[in-house]
């Protein structure tokens, strides 16, 4: 997980576990896994060049997105990253797509795959933490 130094910002404390998206290719052999067809799956805010790179045969196809809307997609992967796939947006998400799979790490959040829109609903898996409940400009 990652751990800032003592006099860095302490907000993203256990709160960014996968900075450099090294869990892409595991992600990507999992949402084969759920969906063995050629498919969309939607990055929050993953460059899509990472996508294309750690495909490794799978027929999913990537696609970026930035805002909280994900396009229309069976398959949306998330790892939370504040300035990039924010917590706020990872529990608008939540509150849209059902958590096929989540995937932590000492208590932490590496990433999810959700799936396709619900018609009604849903409640957040993930919880309010300290980039959450600071003010939508911090």
């Amino acid at each position: 997980m990652f751990k800032p130094p003592p006099k860095a910002d302490q907000r993203s404390a256990g709160t960014e576990g996968d900075y450099w998206y090294q869990s892409l290719r595991q992600a990507f052999i999992q949402a084969n896994r759920l969906l063995p067809v050629p498919a969309d799956i939607v990055l929050c805010s993953a460059p899509v060049v990472l996508g294309e790179a750690n495909r490794t045969g799978q027929p999913l196809r990537p696609i970026s997105f930035t805002s909280i809307r994900a396009p229309r997609a069976p398959l949306v992967w998330v790892s939370p990253r504040e300035g990039a796939c924010s917590w706020r947006m990872v529990r608008q998400l939540e509150t849209e797509r059902p958590v096929l799979l989540r995937v932590e790490r000492g208590g932490g959040l590496i990433y999810e795959l959700l799936g396709p829109r619900s018609p009604v609903p849903l409640t957040p898996v993930s919880p309010e933490n300290r980039y959450t409940s600071a003010p939508p400009w911090m």
